[in-house]
């Protein structure tokens, strides 16, 4: 059985409203965004691929110099609410307002920390580049060349289901870790198409999904039966090169793909659909979606060109300080400002002291928006 949301999804989000949070708006140096974690005691924390950032409403922080690697792979909370961070040159763990490190430089871990996960008893399991360890109190190898196919070492994506351990690989197929043994699923001995696996998700009946970089999306149901949906079986279908997956509290799957944005997938009457999100219908501003993410009210989009809030409402609270959002043709800043327009060429068009200014009456082209001695760049439509 597939537990997927069926029927028609329109009257569920047709009034979803976006906000785009970049370099321009944000204390952000880097539009790519490689992971996102809901913190519900502290915001919403964003890694880049030059920095780490929490945000919280309207106010960011940020974090990268605690870290040995500016660029942030992996974002996870165990069960005491402690940070574990991963990055290119190791794990960095936040715990209250300490950080400690851990590398090739102070443990048997390797540098490249793909993706970390907890199970029932909160021993960590972490990803790398050079084989899967574990953390108790200190660190183990669980798998390595030799546990592996051939000498396959890159393990990318993981996820907890019961008792055991799902082991997403680089090339290498899809592993289950049950009792320190595993089982090995491949385009060799099952009905896998794609020996990597960027992300892995479980639903609430258990079944496993996978998002190939080639292959589409894949499922493995705990019948132990396999389900493919690709261009191959479908010419509707959005993308075979999948990033990321987000299985959302009503069981909705949301899946981000290199090229095609990001899409909802569903049955409708037993049959399988997709409801598709990019920049063309939509004002997402690239079409490679890396990571996804969802907290009580709001969506979150991690792309190459920015963060994006896909939401139910705008409220004054998510504004940044001292910034503004942009959406319909209206500027909503946090409060009162004087506010000058300017042309590209320099003639100023507007001049007010006001939160909101609607830009309908204006010419379509570029502008330069100017408060609080800040220079914004804007394009009306």
């Amino acid at each position: 059985m597939i537990l997927l949301q069926t029927g028609p999804l329109g009257a569920l989000f047709g009034q979803m409203t976006w906000s785009v949070y970049n370099i321009d708006n944000t204390i952000m140096i880097e539009n790519q965004i490689n992971c996102l974690l809901v913190d519900e005691d502290r915001g919403l924390w964003v890694g880049t691929n030059w920095g780490l950032y929490l945000k919280n409403g309207g106010e960011w922080q940020e974090f990268t110099a605690e870290l040995p690697n500016p660029q942030v792979r992996s974002l996870s909370l165990d069960d005491n609410g402690n940070l574990w961070v991963g990055t290119l040159s190791g794990l960095s763990i936040k715990e209250g307002d300490s950080w400690t490190t851990y590398n090739n430089q102070n443990s048997i871990l390797n540098n490249q920390i793909n993706d970390v996960v907890f199970d029932r008893n909160n021993q960590a399991y972490i990803a790398t580049i050079n084989g899967l360890f574990k953390y108790d109190t200190d660190f183990s190898l669980v798998l390595d060349t030799s546990s592996l196919e051939n000498s396959f070492i890159n393990v990318r994506s993981l996820a907890v289901r019961g008792d055991s351990l799902v082991v997403g690989t680089v090339n290498g197929g899809l592993g289950y870790l049950y009792n320190d043994s595993m089982i090995w699923r491949n385009t060799s001995n099952s009905g896998i198409n794609d020996n990597t696996a960027i992300d892995v998700a479980i639903d609430n009946n258990q079944n496993v999904w996978l998002a190939a970089p080639y292959g589409g999306l894949v499922s493995h149901l705990s019948n132990d039966s396999w389900l493919i949906y690709n261009t191959v079986e479908s010419n509707q279908w959005p993308s075979n090169s999948l990033t990321s997956l987000l299985f959302d509290d009503d069981q909705f799957l949301f899946v981000g793909s290199n090229g095609a944005g990001f899409f909802r997938f569903y049955f409708n009457n037993g049959i399988p659909n997709t409801e598709k999100y990019n920049s063309n219908n939509s004002p997402l501003p690239s079409d490679y979606v890396l990571c996804l993410a969802k907290d009580n009210t709001d969506y979150w989009i991690g792309t190459e060109q920015g963060l994006v809030r896909w939401g139910t409402s705008v409220s004054i609270s998510e504004l940044e300080k001292n910034a503004f959002i942009k959406e319909n043709n209206t500027l909503t800043f946090s409060e009162n400002h004087n506010i000058d327009l300017y042309s590209i060429t320099g003639q100023r068009v507007y001049s007010q002291n006001t939160s909101k200014v609607e830009l309908n009456s204006f010419k379509s082209g570029v502008y330069i928006v100017v408060y609080n001695s800040i220079r914004k760049k804007i394009i009306v439509d």
